[in-house]
């Protein structure tokens, strides 16, 4: 889904906890671990947030892989290292993989236009796959098209999807012409998935199980039209108008191939080190999914295919923070490092980066910045210090 969507309110309730797992090569070091969960309980505490789960992983070792806070507020639920989040358009990322796996195969070009996979979407008909994987396509987000809300209301208990957002959109024009502007949108990717399934003639979600999720050993995945199946599912909240903390309300299948995967801290690591070792793509692809368009102005749109291209605190990072509804996710990975740092939350909250770089910071002291970072909240930084430096417990919090 995209990056922020329908923000809520801030979420007061219960108790903190922490809980712990073990995934592949693990290795974690109790100081570090007790380091990092200060400050991971500190950020929640300070942005109100219910739930989260945080994964930090260099190369194939995952040194910490913890749950903490409450995965459901009525059931008293903890989170923990096997809960499952909505990770929202960090599916673009995968998405983004299976149309470079079958550009390797020679099943089509990056160049071919939309038109030659979906004629009946007339307006996109000349915009190519590459546009679309870079957001300069022009195609209208189907999210922010006159009278969704009221379609998405009167269809919430259709799956969505490819046919419902092409709906929306097919009488839409162009925002721009193609290759001139950056402007993100959803529906490049729900279009992209459709691509994926008409050229493989599969399902994306069966494409995607069979030739990603499988290869890099993501077995706490799914989907989120299958969350009321899923035993491990936290439970994603928002504020109603009064202010009461209410469950966010289901969002089928909408996000189509744009957001629909729901996974674990652990199982996003295991996704990143096999994108990156190119057990998934080859390295030039690996290459080109993580380099940021230039578009006709010399300007650098920041972005590559699914993933935020830049540094921090001059360390080259790749990196995406989404939300839906309900939840937001964060996946760094620092290429220099082979370091990824994960998180996980059940609330919208547009500060989850912050939890990362405080983890961040405390993995690499010597690298921490006194300048705040780009979007950065000064208070909030200051808060956070100010309950590390008081060395409040790690294992047990109240929120007031």
């Amino acid at each position: 889904m995209v990056r922020r969507i329908f923000a809520v309110g801030l979420i007061s309730f219960g108790i903190f906890s922490v809980t712990s797992g073990s995934v592949f090569a693990q290795h974690q070091n109790m100081t570090g671990t007790v380091a990092v969960s200060d400050v991971v309980l500190t950020a929640m505490r300070a942005q109100r947030v219910p739930g989260s789960e945080i994964a930090i992983a260099e190369g194939n070792t995952l040194s910490l892989n913890r749950g903490y806070g409450l995965a459901s507020i009525k059931a008293n639920s903890t989170v923990t290292s096997a809960t499952q989040f909505e990770i929202g358009s960090i599916t673009k990322q995968i998405t983004a993989a299976a149309i470079l796996q079958l550009k390797e195969q020679g099943k089509f070009k990056l160049s071919d236009r939309l038109g030659k996979f979906l004629p009946r979407y007339v307006p996109g008909r000349n915009v190519t796959l590459e546009q679309m994987l870079w957001h300069i396509s022009g195609i209208p987000d189907f999210m922010f098209v006159h009278g969704f809300p009221t379609f998405w209301c009167l269809m919430l208990r259709n799956s969505g999807g490819f046919n419902s957002a092409l709906a929306l959109i097919k009488n839409e024009p162009l925002q721009f012409n193609p290759g001139t502007r950056y402007a993100y949108s959803n529906s490049n990717y729900v279009l992209l998935g459709e691509v994926i399934s008409r050229v493989t003639h599969m399902s994306w979600r069966d494409y995607v199980r069979k030739n990603i999720l499988s290869r890099a050993g993501m077995t706490q995945t799914s989907f989120i039209d299958k969350e009321p199946a899923l035993p491990n599912m936290a439970v994603g909240y928002r504020e109603d108008p009064k202010g009461v903390v209410i469950p966010a309300p289901p969002f089928g299948y909408w996000p189509g191939a744009g957001g629909s995967i729901v996974s674990t801290a652990a199982d996003i690591a295991r996704w990143d080190q096999a994108f990156f070792a190119g057990k998934i793509v080859n390295q030039d692809d690996v290459k080109l999914a993580t380099t940021a368009h230039i578009l006709p102005s010399g300007e650098s749109t920041g972005e590559g295919f699914g993933w935020e291209v830049g540094t921090y605190e001059g360390q080259p990072r790749f990196a995406y923070t989404v939300s839906t509804n309900g939840f937001t996710a964060e996946n760094e990975y620092f290429p220099k490092t082979g370091e990824a740092i994960i998180v996980l939350t059940n609330s919208v909250d547009e500060q989850v980066r912050l939890i990362a770089n405080a983890v961040f910071a405390v993995l690499h002291p010597a690298l921490a910045q006194e300048t705040p970072a780009p979007g950065e909240d000064p208070k909030v930084t200051a808060l956070l210090e100010q309950w590390i430096t008081a060395s409040r417990p790690v294992t047990s919090m109240f929120l007031s």
